[in-house]
């Protein structure tokens, strides 16, 4: 085991880090430059290029019809997977950011820039991870597997986007959402628009919470001259989200409706029809039904769980509770329930 400086004891840990970390709190010291590198101290990041993984599974599921005991290993895989990677993609970045880092009071003390570790060993802990990563990639089929080799370019080219482009946000967001493709691609052998579409709505949400997040290194940033959304937007960060948040927001603002057509307008009860008669028949049930069908079995399911009649009301848009009364019913069962525990004769 190579010499290390043990990192100052939790009261002088990195100043980003969650308090009463377990590595600060419980970790060997000798081990705590190799898991802070890989951001062991901070979980919240292995989450963010976790979530989009399972997000992607999960569709690849609903394409297939069902899940198999493949995509349970899937799901463990890129648990795995998020950790391993997101130490890898974080040690490459502090090798190449290891002069800003230096010059940042938020990152000054991680472990390459405060010397608890080499750039050469932190270079092979990173291989050691991208290794062990790869070995886990290697159980996917080959299409997920393509999709893993690829990843590695956006995680090559990030740390030096900041250098480059005042959008590194959304360098992050490809690399952070790839999983979304990975997984996908993991329980399907293959890619479709809809996997896109969610993997595009994942750069969007990475590009939202990592400009917030950026706001803690614009003053060093600036002065070191490195590019990100939070210098580029300023004192208009909050109104630029805010807009950019209501343009992509599902709910009509004049309408109300949650559920909306290719114009942006409240779904029709023919196009409603459509819809659910082809996914009927695509089930191989009877499409021959009418849409209050619908609204009549979910009143009476939440009538008969114990939901206020004017909770029903308002879920269903009626203005008065009679009209809910015409789409629920209260079932034998329950009706027999009732008069034996209120009535003093039942």
């Amino acid at each position: 085991m190579p010499h290390l400086e043990p990192l100052p004891d939790a009261e002088d840990q990195i100043f980003d880090a969650v308090d009463n970390n377990w590595v600060d709190s419980h970790a060997p010291y000798w081990s705590r430059p190799f898991l802070k590198l890989s951001r062991m101290d901070r979980p919240i990041g292995t989450w963010l290029l976790l979530l989009p993984c399972w997000w992607g599974l999960l569709i690849g599921i609903l394409r297939i019809g069902s899940p198999r005991c493949y995509d349970l290993w899937i799901l463990v895989a890129c648990a795995f997977g998020a950790v391993l990677m997101r130490g890898s993609g974080c040690t490459w970045n502090d090798i190449n950011d290891r002069e800003i880092d230096g010059k940042v009071l938020r990152t000054k003390l991680r472990p390459i820039p405060s010397g608890s570790i080499t750039v050469r060993t932190a270079a092979l802990w990173m291989i050691i991870q991208a290794i062990i990563a790869f070995l886990i990639l290697l159980t996917f089929n080959i299409t997920a597997i393509a999709l893993g080799f690829i990843a590695i370019l956006p995680v090559a080219i990030y740390p030096f986007a900041k250098r480059f482009t005042w959008w590194p946000q959304f360098f992050l967001g490809i690399a952070f959402n790839w999983g979304v493709l990975l997984a996908f691609a993991a329980s399907t052998n293959f890619l479709n628009w809809p996997c896109f579409l969610l993997y595009l709505a994942g750069i969007s949400w990475t590009l939202f919470y990592d400009t917030i997040y950026a706001h803690q290194d614009k003053e060093d940033d600036a002065m070191l001259g490195v590019k990100s959304t939070a210098i580029l937007f300023g004192d208009k960060t909050k109104i630029v989200l805010r807009n950019y948040a209501k343009k992509r927001n599902p709910i009509n603002e004049k309408t109300k409706a949650f559920f909306l057509n290719n114009k942006g307008e409240r779904l029709s009860i023919r196009t409603i029809q459509h819809i659910v008669k082809k996914h009927m028949k695509a089930a191989g049930l009877n499409p021959d039904f009418h849409t209050h069908t619908l609204r009549h079995s979910f009143a009476t399911h939440l009538m008969d769980g114990g939901a206020d009649i004017r909770v029903v009301q308002e879920l269903l848009g009626h203005s008065s509770p009679k009209t809910t009364d015409i789409y629920t019913h209260i079932s034998v069962e329950k009706s027999r329930e009732i008069y034996t525990k209120a009535h003093p004769k039942a």
